[in-house]
């Protein structure tokens, strides 16, 4: 993990890492000890049991679950759930990670959300970056990853945005929702148009993140939710690079806006590796294309949004194996362009 201005050195970091620790602790009343994490939660930084498992944890009021390697953790993966998800779907992903990358995993529920209250994503962000912060200071690992999707895209950019300085190295944004200006105006114009409840419900939500007012009426709040215009803090964050990966088919968060995230990053200097996933074998997620179940091509369909629960998603499964790429040391530090297709057999990498 990076110190403050560029430092690479961890032993100057610690004490740092620390004292901040200590500030938020004061700040929120919350101990340093393991009765900070529920009493299911296994001691220390690593787990040795056979089965790798995923447990409760709260800390601060909030709570979600985490997963610990059986090793010495290399690395923090932070996972930011997407739009009517909760931590509890990202069980299997947090153990798998774990034990396979030798780090450990959090994903943690986002306060206040109900059936109305849907966009928690400022809430998210806060409390990802407080268990995150108190993992990194318990079992100080080398490398911490914010890994948003769909929903979550928006809230890992917030929270690197509201972090300290230096305490994210890489941002994976996998099909974010990057632009919640353009998602609340597209589903408000569709629950108008047909009522479509799942419309409804998405503009409700991110209406009452918003102090319940509606772009019109709080434009500036909505900015400030918004990755794209918080493209300055997140470059300033102190991520090293980040990897996104869209599906230009998918139906719930239009491709563009990630490229719209890019094109902010890149401006500013970050380095962006953009892989586009375009037709599939297998773990299409066809109903949440654009256009449905219609083939394309050679009868295979394009790849939609990918159901987060399922590793086997193709989009998901691109953005879990480039996680393990890191985690096996090809580090996403210069941008490209990259392309993972079925019909045409592709699945452009960068060099190790």
């Amino acid at each position: 993990m990076k110190g403050p201005r560029g430092n690479n050195d961890e032993s100057s970091w610690v004490p740092l890492r620390r004292a901040l620790l200590a500030a938020v602790v004061l700040a929120l009343g919350v101990p340093v000890t393991a009765e900070a994490v529920s009493d299911s939660a296994p001691p220390g930084c690593t787990d040795s049991t056979d089965t790798a498992r995923a447990v409760p944890m709260s800390i601060a009021g909030v709570s979600g679950l985490y997963a610990l390697p059986d090793e010495l953790p290399r690395g923090l993966v932070v996972f930011f759930h997407g739009y009517g998800h909760t931590s509890d779907d990202w069980a299997h992903h947090l153990a798998r990670v774990a034990r396979l990358n030798d780090v450990i995993t959090v994903a943690m529920d986002y306060p206040g959300t109900t059936a109305e209250r849907t966009w928690q994503v400022r809430e998210g962000a806060e409390a990802s970056n407080t268990a995150a912060q108190w993992l990194d200071s318990r079992c100080h690992p080398e490398t911490v990853v914010a890994y948003g999707v769909s929903m979550g895209g928006n809230a890992s950019g917030l929270a690197l945005a509201t972090a300290p300085t230096g305490f994210y190295d890489w941002w994976f944004d996998i099909e974010g929702a990057n632009n919640v200006v353009e998602t609340y105006n597209e589903a408000r114009a569709v629950a108008t148009a047909n009522g479509d409840p799942f419309a409804k419900e998405a503009a409700r939500g991110i209406e009452l993140e918003m102090g319940d007012k509606t772009f019109e009426e709080a434009p500036q709040t909505y900015l400030e939710h918004t990755n794209v215009f918080l493209a300055d803090k997140i470059a300033a964050s102190g991520i090293d690079g980040v990897v996104m990966v869209h599906a230009p088919d998918d139906g719930l968060v239009p491709y563009n806006q990630s490229r719209e995230m890019q094109a902010a990053l890149l401006a500013l200097g970050k380095p962006v590796q953009f892989w586009t996933v375009g037709t599939c074998e297998s773990g299409c997620e066809r109903d949440t294309t654009i256009d449905g179940y219609a083939p394309h091509g050679q009868g295979k369909p394009l790849a939609g949004h990918s159901n987060e629960s399922d590793y086997w998603s193709l989009v998901g499964n691109t953005g879990f194996d480039r996680l393990d790429a890191l985690f096996g040391g090809i580090k996403p530090t210069t941008s490209g362009e990259f392309v993972r297709d079925d019909q045409t057999n592709t699945y452009t990498k960068p060099a190790a």
